[in-house]
Parts: structure tokens; C-alpha cells; sequence
């Protein structure tokens, strides 16, 4: 009898947080503030990794149309660059939640440190069940994190009630 391949278990929240706490020093001293790939404009660019993480964080802004007063969730924030540098280049308010103790410490003091605390908040929160009021946020950014949940139907449907319209996704 032939013994079928066992089916890979799906990610669980708390084993994913536990993840990023371990893996967030190691990756920020070696890929600095982003913890996702970049958009590179060319196959001959040889624009850094950081540099290429700030375009797709801007590609991604430009394209949900977020502008000033935009209420914005980032979801699988991170240590907090993106939203950050979407408050900076915008004037949007950013609401970022990540699984990981560590990754939303670094992301407030990030926030702290670049005195945006007024229109940027990062939360240890679930996206597969997130703590917020359908119509929340205009938009919803999600730079590779989505892989990290087990029912991404799921959480799909939750971000677009919180967001509301769905053509503020990305």
C-alpha cells in the first residue's frame, strides 16, 4: 500500500507571530525597514532592494488613489515602512496590524520617530478576523502577507467590509 504525501498544514496565526518575532531582527539587519520584494522598472536596474520596496509601496499607493485624510489599513503591516512612508507621501491616516508583538513595537517607534503618532497606529490584531467597523478605511494595502493566512477567502471578506467600496484594494 502506497502512503499518501501528508497535506502541508495551513499557517496559524499565533505560529506566524511567533515567526516574525524571531525573524525581524535577523531580516531588518539585513534588509533594513521592508520586509517585502520591490518593483524594479527594468531588468537592467540596478536599484537596491530598499529603493525597489519604496516603488512598490508608492506603485501600490498611486493605483488605490490614496490622498490626504484617506483612512488606510495595512494589513500584515510589518515593522511599519510602507505605512509610514504612505502617511509621509500622502497625508493619509494609517491604521497597520500585524500578528507579531515585535513587528508592531518597532512599527509604532518607527511612527514615533518620524512624528507621524497623530495619523499612524500600528496594532497587534488578526487579519483573519480584524477588530474593525465595517466602511473603517477607504483602502487596504496587503504587500505580501496575505500568503501567511490560511483562509485568505476569509480574510478577504472581512478587509472588503472594513473597507468598504471594493475598488480600494491592492
Amino acid at each position: 500500500m502506497t502512503q499518501q504525501p501528508a497535506h502541508p498544514s495551513l499557517p496559524v496565526s499565533d505560529e506566524v507571530g511567533r515567526l516574525y518575532d524571531r525573524y525581524t531582527d535577523l531580516g531588518s539587519a539585513t534588509l533594513g525597514e521592508n520586509l517585502h520584494f520591490g518593483y524594479w522598472d527594468s531588468p537592467d536596474s540596478t536599484a537596491p532592494l530598499n529603493e525597489a520596496a519604496d516603488r512598490l509601496t508608492d506603485l501600490m499607493t498611486v493605483r488605490l488613489r490614496i490622498g490626504p485624510g484617506s483612512r488606510v489599513l495595512d494589513l500584515g503591516c510589518g515593522t511599519g515602512a510602507p505605512g509610514c512612508r504612505i502617511a509621509q507621501r500622502t497625508g493619509a491616516d494609517v491604521t497597520g496590524i500585524s500578528v507579531s508583538h515585535k513587528q508592531v513595537q518597532l512599527a509604532n517607534e518607527l511612527a514615533a520617530s518620524l512624528n507621524l503618532r497623530d495619523r499612524v497606529r500600528f496594532e497587534r490584531a488578526d487579519a483573519m478576523n480584524p477588530p474593525y467597523a465595517d466602511g473603517s478605511f477607504d483602502a487596504v494595502i496587503a504587500l505580501e502577507s496575505i500568503i501567511h493566512m490560511p483562509d485568505r477567502a476569509q480574510v478577504l471578506s472581512h478587509v472588503a467590509g472594513c473597507c468598504g467600496p471594493a475598488d480600494g484594494w491592492s
